[in-house]
């Protein structure tokens, strides 16, 4: 499993280990210079096999060969009782700062700047996109919980679709609207402009509904989880599929097997509008939720 500095825009990455440290789940991998608080954990136990860089020195990826043990590393528990501050100071120090976007720009928060609203879209609508209602299937008390966190920050905002089901849709403590219509309807952007509009000197947060329900899931029980389904589709998949695995997982494992190479194909690490394309040694992105495979075109 690999952790990228790329896929956490905004972010002047510094490495917290070197090659040979033994590492827990939770371990911080890299924190972010300018500030020291937003860290990048390891989501496996393990071994730092490679820090790799390229040219300039620029940190490429961080390597980590697993142990298939499961111990964690000592992290603060999230109290919602203990207000806003601990709750944000106990949610970085696990890690899920890295996880929070800013808007504007799209890039990972700061969080000495305080949000005016956080948004959460609960369903994806960009094209073979992963159906949260199957993903998230038994999760909706983990969803319930990491929304609580949320809302001890800023006021949140939680979309839906026509197709969000009924488990999903009743949250508890946002405010839910309803968006209609083909893509880019999911798209938190959109949802932002309509609902609570970024002015000049003001800032918004988003997070994507698995990362909340990861984070429910450590407020429930105390443990960091980083298992995730991920979609696989697209026409060059054999059998379209979704596959359990972590993010940083290397993209060829996740399709080995199950591409149909008759011609020229090109594996994209998220959806087709967005997703950057995979190349053999690419990690799966932190927050892509599928693989989507396509013929290139680049033969005919």
């Amino acid at each position: 499993v690999a952790i990228v500095p790329d896929y956490f825009e905004g972010m002047t990455p510094k490495v917290a280990v070197k090659e040979g440290d033994t590492v827990m789940i939770g371990s911080t991998i890299l924190f972010d210079k300018k500030h020291p608080e937003v860290k990048v954990v390891s989501p496996v136990c393990g071994t730092i096999k490679q820090v790799a860089r390229g040219e300039r020195r620029k940190l490429l990826y961080v390597l980590i060969e697993q142990n298939g043990k499961a111990e964690q590393a000592t992290l603060p528990t999230i109290d919602l009782k203990a207000g806003r501050e601990a709750v944000l100071a106990a949610m970085l120090e696990a890690g899920f700062g890295a996880a929070l976007r800013q808007r504007p720009y799209d890039v990972v928060a700061n969080p000495a700047i305080a949000p005016k609203a956080i948004f959460v879209s609960a369903f994806d609508s960009a094209p073979l996109a992963a159906d949260y209602n199957f993903v998230l299937k038994g999760e909706e008390a983990n969803v319930q919980a990491g929304l609580n966190v949320l809302a001890t920050i800023a006021k949140t905002y939680y979309s839906v679709s026509p197709a969000t089901s009924a488990e999903l849709r009743n949250m508890k403590g946002v405010e839910i609207n309803e968006f209609i219509g083909a893509h880019p309807a999911g798209n938190v952007g959109v949802h932002i402009n309509h609902l609570n509009p970024v002015n000049k000197e003001e800032a918004v947060w988003t997070i994507n509904i698995m990362d909340v329900a990861m984070l429910g899931r450590y407020a429930n029980t105390g443990k960091l989880d980083f298992t995730r389904k991920v979609a696989v589709a697209g026409p060059k998949v054999k059998h379209p599929a979704y596959v359990e695995t972590i993010s940083g997982t290397v993209v060829n494992n996740i399709t080995e097997g199950n591409l149909n190479l008759d011609e020229h194909i090109r594996v994209i690490n998220g959806n087709v509008l967005t997703g950057p394309v995979a190349t053999e040694e690419s990690f799966l992105g932190a927050f892509a939720n599928m693989v989507t495979v396509i013929p290139d075109g680049s033969d005919k």
